[in-house]
């Protein structure tokens, strides 16, 4: 007969002195963890309410601008409109005029922004097919004036605000309007892509998973501008050029990504002098809100 082997189990039990020290360990670090997001979650509060005095101040102080800087209109108006004036007189009256308008459209858009800062806003279905047809009426007469040539295809519906895509889609296309060469007709492309997951998070760093995408570009093939100016444009009161050149209050573009950002995309700009400018608007086809609640 054989002997009977016998086998043996070790098992390591660790030292009890083990099991407080990593428990405290993993104490310490909860501990700094909500200190962390307690600190966050301030920050994230102070923020809020900077916004919300800095909205409702440029409000304010925009809207109690305006009468006094319409009396200065109307007197400016009837010292023009005043025969015993000499020639310099008058010449110096338009100016005051021309500077109280240019003041006023300063005002106008410095209001439009400081709307845009505000969170309370209604999401709805939102046909961007209509969008674009009601601001081509809105620039009916200057798009004949200029001939423009633009061409368009089929735009998508999506989640978003109503009033603050028109304002976009005025904004973008008034630009591709504006900045063209002497003589030159403009040519506008405005097309729509649905992004795949990889291109819309490649391009766009706010990218959420959970969301489906669209690109919208608008195209145009006027002056263009330096790469390096290509966020200096979006800036409050930036501008590239004189007003002499061409009108404007430096507002539109930064009102534009303002209102994308509104809508958790994205707008950049790709372009080169003398080759024309492309506006890319990354959005979102749902808000996030929507995509929370789930079916009814």
């Amino acid at each position: 007969d054989m002997d009977p082997v016998v086998c043996y189990t070790v098992i390591k039990v660790p030292q009890l002195t083990e099991v407080p020290a990593r428990y405290d360990d993993l104490k310490n670090l909860y501990v700094a963890l909500a200190d962390k997001n307690e600190q966050l979650s301030q920050a994230n509060e102070a923020l809020l309410r900077s916004n919300q005095e800095l909205s409702q101040y440029a409000y304010v102080a925009s809207h109690d601008l305006q009468e006094p800087l319409r009396k200065i209109r109307i007197f400016g108006d009837l010292l023009a409109t005043n025969n015993q004036l000499s020639g310099k007189d008058r010449f110096l009256a338009n100016k005051i005029n021309k500077a109280s308008e240019r003041m006023s459209f300063l005002i106008r858009d410095l209001l439009t922004y400081s709307k845009l800062l505000k969170t309370e806003v209604e999401y709805e279905s939102v046909d961007l097919n209509e969008i674009l047809k009601a601001v081509f009426s809105d620039f009916e007469v200057s798009i004949q004036e200029k001939k423009a040539q633009i061409s368009f295809g089929e735009l998508p519906v999506i989640t978003a605000v109503r009033l603050q895509m028109n304002q976009l889609f005025y904004n973008l296309l008034g630009n591709a309007l504006k900045f063209t060469a002497p003589g030159e007709s403009p040519k506008i492309e405005i097309e729509s892509v649905a992004m795949d997951p990889d291109t819309a998070a490649r391009e766009f760093p706010g990218y959420n998973p959970a969301l489906s995408y669209i690109k919208l570009v608008f195209r145009d093939h006027g002056i263009g501008f330096e790469s390096k100016q290509a966020e200096n444009i979006f800036k409050v009161f930036q501008r590239l050029h004189t007003r002499d050149m061409y009108q404007g209050s430096g507002i539109g573009l930064a009102l534009c990504r303002r209102i994308v950002q509104n809508h958790q995309g994205r707008l950049f700009a790709v372009s080169q002098p003398g080759h024309g400018a492309s506006f890319h608007i990354i959005l979102p086809v749902t808000h996030a809100s929507e995509q929370k609640k789930g079916p009814e």
